[in-house]
């Protein structure tokens, strides 16, 4: 069965992560529900809010609007909150930037990816930092597996 649309854009982001060098101490994963974290450096990407507008004729093109939260976790419920833990995520949260930022279409995937908001870190939550990001793209009106990318590429 095909992938889609929104779960490709899922999955370009946790591998465009894991390519990144300086992100080579951080296990990335998606969030699928209730799935466990796995290790005490881990950065979960999750699709949290998405809808899609069709345009207004038959055969235009849908635009879609992912609401992607990146959070960095750097440590297990069990070790205790130190500065160096809090600042560990804050340093892995700016290459997450980078890397992203580097590419901001995906390779053409996307029309962009913004950074729209940060969680404030709670002293519950101090072993972990995350940043919602805002994806569009667009797919036909009757085909959401396909994405059209710039210059006619197809995902």
């Amino acid at each position: 069965m095909a992938d889609a649309a929104s779960s490709k854009v899922e999955d370009r982001l946790v591998a465009t992560l894991a390519a990144y060098a300086d992100l080579n101490d951080y296990t990335v994963q998606l969030s699928v529900g209730d799935v466990p974290i796995d290790g005490d450096r881990v950065i979960v990407v999750a699709a949290v809010d998405y809808r899609f507008f069709n345009g207004p004729e038959p055969n235009s093109q849908t635009m879609h609007e992912m609401a992607i939260e990146t959070e960095v976790i750097t440590r297990n419920q069990d070790d205790e909150i130190t500065p160096d833990l809090m600042r560990a995520g804050r340093t892995a949260l700016a290459h997450v930037v980078a890397a992203l930022a580097a590419d901001r279409t995906l390779g053409g995937m996307l029309q962009t990816l913004e950074e729209i908001d940060q969680a404030p870190i709670l002293k519950a939550d101090a072993g972990s930092i995350s940043l919602q990001w805002q994806a569009q793209f667009f797919t036909s009106r009757t085909d959401h597996f396909t994405i059209l990318g710039h210059g006619g590429l197809k995902f």
